[in-house]
Protein backbone atom coordinates (compact mmCIF):
# COMPACT_ATOMS: atom_id res chain seq x y z
CA UNK A 1 0.00 0.00 0.00
CA UNK A 2 2.88 2.40 0.73
CA UNK A 3 4.20 1.74 -2.77
CA UNK A 4 0.75 2.39 -4.23
CA UNK A 5 0.48 5.71 -2.40
CA UNK A 6 3.97 6.83 -3.44
CA UNK A 7 3.49 5.94 -7.10
CA UNK A 8 -0.05 7.24 -7.38
CA UNK A 9 0.01 10.45 -5.32
CA UNK A 10 3.71 11.37 -5.44
CA UNK A 11 3.85 12.73 -1.85
CA UNK A 12 6.50 15.24 -0.78
CA UNK A 13 7.92 12.73 1.69
CA UNK A 14 8.09 9.01 0.92
CA UNK A 15 5.43 6.97 2.68
CA UNK A 16 6.57 3.77 4.41
CA UNK A 17 4.60 0.85 5.78
CA UNK A 18 4.84 2.38 9.27
CA UNK A 19 2.78 5.34 8.03
CA UNK A 20 -0.11 3.23 6.77
CA UNK A 21 -3.09 1.87 8.67
CA UNK A 22 -6.24 0.18 7.45
CA UNK A 23 -9.88 0.53 8.37
CA UNK A 24 -13.14 -0.90 6.95
CA UNK A 25 -14.35 2.49 5.76
CA UNK A 26 -14.48 6.24 6.28
CA UNK A 27 -16.57 5.89 9.45
CA UNK A 28 -13.86 3.90 11.20
CA UNK A 29 -11.14 6.28 9.96
CA UNK A 30 -13.07 9.29 11.23
CA UNK A 31 -13.39 7.60 14.60
CA UNK A 32 -9.62 6.98 14.74
CA UNK A 33 -8.87 10.61 13.88
CA UNK A 34 -11.32 11.88 16.49
CA UNK A 35 -9.95 9.66 19.25
CA UNK A 36 -6.33 10.53 18.50
CA UNK A 37 -6.67 14.28 17.93
CA UNK A 38 -9.51 15.42 20.17
CA UNK A 39 -10.05 15.62 23.91
CA UNK A 40 -13.32 15.82 25.81
CA UNK A 41 -14.88 19.22 25.23
CA UNK A 42 -13.07 19.86 21.95
CA UNK A 43 -15.07 20.88 18.87
CA UNK A 44 -14.61 20.35 15.14
CA UNK A 45 -14.95 23.17 12.61
CA UNK A 46 -16.19 21.90 9.25
CA UNK A 47 -16.84 23.81 6.05
CA UNK A 48 -20.23 23.49 4.36
CA UNK A 49 -21.42 21.52 2.53
CA UNK A 50 -19.67 18.56 4.09
CA UNK A 51 -19.90 14.80 4.44
CA UNK A 52 -23.29 14.27 6.07
CA UNK A 53 -22.21 11.51 8.46
CA UNK A 54 -19.52 13.55 10.25
CA UNK A 55 -21.99 14.26 13.05
CA UNK A 56 -22.08 10.54 13.83
CA UNK A 57 -18.64 9.36 12.74
CA UNK A 58 -16.73 11.72 15.02
CA UNK A 59 -18.51 10.58 18.16
CA UNK A 60 -19.33 6.90 17.74
CA UNK A 61 -17.45 3.61 18.03
CA UNK A 62 -17.47 1.18 15.11
CA UNK A 63 -16.50 -2.43 14.47
CA UNK A 64 -13.43 -3.40 12.46
CA UNK A 65 -13.41 -5.86 9.50
CA UNK A 66 -10.30 -5.73 7.28
CA UNK A 67 -10.60 -8.33 4.53
CA UNK A 68 -7.48 -7.12 2.71
CA UNK A 69 -5.38 -8.10 5.72
CA UNK A 70 -7.02 -11.47 6.24
CA UNK A 71 -5.37 -13.19 3.25
CA UNK A 72 -4.07 -16.68 3.99
CA UNK A 73 -2.57 -19.60 2.06
CA UNK A 74 -4.72 -22.55 1.09
CA UNK A 75 -4.57 -25.37 -1.46
CA UNK A 76 -8.08 -24.36 -2.57
CA UNK A 77 -6.56 -21.31 -4.29
CA UNK A 78 -3.82 -22.61 -6.60
CA UNK A 79 -3.18 -19.23 -8.20
CA UNK A 80 -4.67 -16.67 -5.82
CA UNK A 81 -5.15 -13.15 -7.13
CA UNK A 82 -2.89 -10.67 -5.36
CA UNK A 83 -4.34 -7.84 -3.32
CA UNK A 84 -5.01 -5.04 -5.82
CA UNK A 85 -2.32 -2.64 -4.63
CA UNK A 86 0.34 -5.40 -4.94
CA UNK A 87 -0.31 -5.82 -8.68
CA UNK A 88 1.16 -2.54 -9.89
CA UNK A 89 0.34 -3.11 -13.56
CA UNK A 90 -3.29 -3.89 -12.78
CA UNK A 91 -3.59 -0.96 -10.35
CA UNK A 92 -2.11 1.49 -12.86
CA UNK A 93 -4.34 0.30 -15.71
CA UNK A 94 -7.40 0.37 -13.43
CA UNK A 95 -6.72 3.95 -12.35
CA UNK A 96 -6.12 5.15 -15.90
CA UNK A 97 -9.29 3.48 -17.15
CA UNK A 98 -11.28 4.87 -14.23
CA UNK A 99 -10.05 8.42 -14.82
CA UNK A 100 -10.90 8.22 -18.52
CA UNK A 101 -14.40 6.93 -17.79
CA UNK A 102 -14.97 9.61 -15.13
CA UNK A 103 -13.89 12.37 -17.52
CA UNK A 104 -16.24 11.07 -20.22
CA UNK A 105 -19.19 10.75 -17.81
CA UNK A 106 -18.57 14.20 -16.34
CA UNK A 107 -18.48 15.74 -19.84
CA UNK A 108 -21.74 13.97 -20.73
CA UNK A 109 -23.59 15.10 -17.59
CA UNK A 110 -22.36 18.69 -17.65
CA UNK A 111 -23.15 19.05 -21.36
CA UNK A 112 -26.74 18.03 -20.64
CA UNK A 113 -26.98 20.40 -17.67
CA UNK A 114 -25.47 23.29 -19.62
CA UNK A 115 -27.82 22.75 -22.56
CA UNK A 116 -30.77 22.64 -20.16
CA UNK A 117 -29.67 25.82 -18.40
CA UNK A 118 -29.30 24.09 -15.03
CA UNK A 119 -26.46 25.43 -12.94
CA UNK A 120 -23.98 23.35 -10.97
CA UNK A 121 -20.76 23.93 -9.02
CA UNK A 122 -17.94 24.33 -11.51
CA UNK A 123 -14.25 23.82 -10.92
CA UNK A 124 -14.25 20.26 -9.59
CA UNK A 125 -11.99 17.65 -11.17
CA UNK A 126 -12.25 14.75 -8.71
CA UNK A 127 -14.94 12.58 -7.22
CA UNK A 128 -18.07 10.85 -8.44
CA UNK A 129 -20.65 13.60 -7.96
CA UNK A 130 -21.80 16.96 -9.31
CA UNK A 131 -23.25 19.54 -6.90
CA UNK A 132 -26.33 20.62 -8.87
CA UNK A 133 -28.35 23.78 -8.22
CA UNK A 134 -32.11 23.25 -8.49
CA UNK A 135 -32.96 26.17 -6.19
CA UNK A 136 -34.68 28.14 -8.99
CA UNK A 137 -37.37 25.44 -9.04
CA UNK A 138 -38.20 25.32 -5.34
CA UNK A 139 -40.90 27.94 -5.44
CA UNK A 140 -41.41 30.81 -3.02
CA UNK A 141 -40.89 30.11 0.70
CA UNK A 142 -43.77 30.86 3.04
CA UNK A 143 -44.29 30.86 6.80
CA UNK A 144 -45.64 27.34 6.51
CA UNK A 145 -42.88 26.08 4.22
CA UNK A 146 -39.35 27.42 4.25
CA UNK A 147 -36.71 26.68 1.63
CA UNK A 148 -35.66 23.43 3.26
CA UNK A 149 -39.23 22.13 3.26
CA UNK A 150 -39.49 23.08 -0.42
CA UNK A 151 -36.23 21.23 -1.08
CA UNK A 152 -37.74 18.15 0.54
CA UNK A 153 -40.85 18.50 -1.63
CA UNK A 154 -38.73 18.67 -4.78
CA UNK A 155 -36.78 15.62 -3.67
CA UNK A 156 -40.06 13.76 -3.20
CA UNK A 157 -41.17 14.68 -6.73
CA UNK A 158 -37.84 13.52 -8.13
CA UNK A 159 -38.16 10.24 -6.22
CA UNK A 160 -41.63 9.67 -7.66
CA UNK A 161 -40.09 10.18 -11.11
CA UNK A 162 -37.56 7.44 -10.32
CA UNK A 163 -34.60 9.69 -9.55
CA UNK A 164 -32.98 9.22 -6.15
CA UNK A 165 -30.52 11.94 -5.13
CA UNK A 166 -29.23 13.31 -1.85
CA UNK A 167 -30.29 16.89 -1.25
CA UNK A 168 -28.25 19.62 0.40
CA UNK A 169 -29.82 19.44 3.87
CA UNK A 170 -28.04 16.24 5.01
CA UNK A 171 -24.74 17.80 3.92
CA UNK A 172 -25.35 20.97 5.92
CA UNK A 173 -25.44 23.11 2.80
CA UNK A 174 -25.84 26.81 3.51
CA UNK A 175 -28.77 27.32 1.13
CA UNK A 176 -31.59 24.96 0.06
CA UNK A 177 -32.07 23.58 -3.42
CA UNK A 178 -28.75 21.86 -4.13
CA UNK A 179 -28.59 18.16 -5.00
CA UNK A 180 -25.78 15.62 -5.31
CA UNK A 181 -25.88 14.16 -8.80
CA UNK A 182 -23.99 10.91 -9.35
CA UNK A 183 -22.51 11.14 -12.84
CA UNK A 184 -20.23 8.09 -12.56
CA UNK A 185 -22.69 5.62 -14.09
CA UNK A 186 -23.37 4.11 -17.50
CA UNK A 187 -24.14 6.56 -20.33
CA UNK A 188 -27.76 5.49 -20.76
CA UNK A 189 -28.44 5.76 -17.02
CA UNK A 190 -26.97 9.27 -16.82
CA UNK A 191 -28.96 10.39 -19.84
CA UNK A 192 -32.22 8.88 -18.61
CA UNK A 193 -31.78 10.18 -15.07
CA UNK A 194 -31.13 13.72 -16.25
CA UNK A 195 -34.02 13.51 -18.72
CA UNK A 196 -36.31 12.79 -15.78
CA UNK A 197 -34.80 15.59 -13.69
CA UNK A 198 -35.38 18.02 -16.55
CA UNK A 199 -38.97 16.84 -16.95
CA UNK A 200 -39.68 17.33 -13.24
CA UNK A 201 -38.25 20.85 -13.02
CA UNK A 202 -39.81 21.75 -16.36
CA UNK A 203 -43.22 20.74 -14.98
CA UNK A 204 -42.61 22.74 -11.82
CA UNK A 205 -41.62 25.78 -13.90
CA UNK A 206 -44.81 25.49 -15.93
CA UNK A 207 -47.00 25.26 -12.83
CA UNK A 208 -45.42 28.25 -11.06
CA UNK A 209 -44.94 31.89 -11.89
CA UNK A 210 -41.19 31.26 -12.48
CA UNK A 211 -39.44 34.44 -13.49
CA UNK A 212 -36.26 32.67 -14.58
CA UNK A 213 -36.21 31.72 -18.26
CA UNK A 214 -34.45 28.40 -18.86
CA UNK A 215 -34.05 26.34 -22.01
CA UNK A 216 -35.52 23.04 -20.85
CA UNK A 217 -36.34 21.67 -24.29
CA UNK A 218 -33.09 19.72 -24.50
CA UNK A 219 -33.54 16.14 -25.65
CA UNK A 220 -31.06 13.37 -24.74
Amino acid sequence: MATHINETFNPTFEVTSEHVTFAPGITALNEMVAKNLADDGDAWLLGMPCYGAFNYDLKMTTGDEIYALSVFKTTDAVQPAPFTSEDRTFATELLERGRKMLAESYALATDILNNAGIKYYKGGNAGLFIWMDLSPFLGTPTKEKDGWALEKDLNTRLSKAGVLMSSGAPYHNETPGWFRLVFSREKDLVEEGLRRVIEVVKDMKNTSSGVMRLDLEFEV
